[in-house]
């Protein structure tokens, strides 16, 4: 799911490529929303003296961040833990037809050339193997997490005011043999950490907090002459493929393994994100909002669901 507030939950229990289809999606209708919607916020924002124009306007594109085809001048941006696997196999597979077509098409003009002269040929870009490059982020994850935890754990949470002690049903959210931080610990390290302990802006904004980045640091829909032509979201992952596919000439046929196929235990379950998020109470929903907002209003998400899932959701509507 690309909802935001889903980020936290998605970054640790894992990634559904999305829920089943309703019969009454039209496409068409939901990208040409998504693009006005995402269009006036930019708009909204674009005036020197709003506090978000710095964030959205003046920072310069990563190219590093989006999947390429040069060919087709075509490139895409997928945040961490919303689908980018599926998505950057989905580029790769279609650059490896591409480059088979060219091929094929060198290999007719040499047969039909009767002189035996070599035709020049256009250096390709490398395609990369079928190894996911994402495997090296994988095998350093554990030492990663555990010098994380021990340094939020002994720094932070050991000399604070409230230490945010586990309550009784607590969810622990651990990796394997290692032992984390409890979600509400963890949603509090993004939203809190960093204006109490200096060390926390580094680990929050860099490293391996970067899946936890808001989207629109990875993508800056708004940054000038980048405007974004299509917005896809894993709610509708096949259609808007399709679409997209369609749209820009695109072999359709391809198709990728889900392999993070949706679960009982995954946070697009209902049951799933009930269990976590009523372990927070309105105000640390409210600030992990706030850290994800300009996503929200990019891409038209509110964070009223997540709000009636508050322990003291009840005692704060009496």
């Amino acid at each position: 799911m690309m909802l935001l507030l889903q980020l936290c939950v998605l970054s640790l229990v894992g990634l559904g490529l999305g829920e089943e289809a309703s019969s009454d999606y039209d496409v068409k209708t939901e990208m040409d929303q998504r693009l006005d919607k995402y269009r006036q916020v930019c708009n909204s924002y674009n005036d020197p003296r709003k506090l978000e124009h710095s964030a959205l306007f003046d920072s310069k594109i990563v190219v590093s961040k989006h999947y390429k085809i040069p060919s087709r001048k075509f490139a895409m941006c997928v945040p961490p833990k919303v689908g980018s696997q599926s998505w950057r196999k989905l580029l790769v597979l279609q650059r490896q037809r591409d480059q088979q077509e060219e091929t094929k098409k060198e290999e007719q003009l040499e047969s039909e050339n009767k002189t035996g002269e070599e035709k020049g040929r256009s250096e390709k870009e490398k395609i990369p193997d079928e190894t996911d490059p994402l495997l090296a982020y994988r095998a350093s994850f554990s030492t990663v997490h555990r010098d994380l935890t021990e340094k939020v754990k002994s720094k932070w949470l050991n000399h604070r005011k409230d230490p945010l002690t586990p309550e009784k049903g607590e969810i622990g959210v651990d990796h394997g043999d290692i032992q984390t931080l409890t979600f509400r610990q963890f949603v509090n390290f993004l939203t809190k950490c960093p204006m109490e302990l200096n060390e926390c802006s580094v680990l929050v904004n860099e490293g391996l907090a970067q899946h936890w980045a808001p989207y629109w640091s990875w993508c800056q829909p708004c940054a000038p002459g980048y405007e974004y032509h299509f917005i896809a979201k894993l709610e509708h992952f096949n259609e808007d493929k399709k679409y997209i596919f369609d749209k820009v000439g695109f072999n359709n046929s391809i198709e990728v393994i889900q392999e993070n196929k949706t679960k009982a235990g995954h946070a697009s379950n209902p049951l799933e994100k009930a269990r976590y998020y009523g372990t927070l109470t309105s105000q640390e929903i409210y600030d992990l909002y706030l850290r994800y907002k300009l996503d929200h209003e990019l891409f038209d998400y509110s964070p009223e669901e997540y709000l009636k899932l508050a322990k003291d959701y009840n005692a704060s509507t009496e």
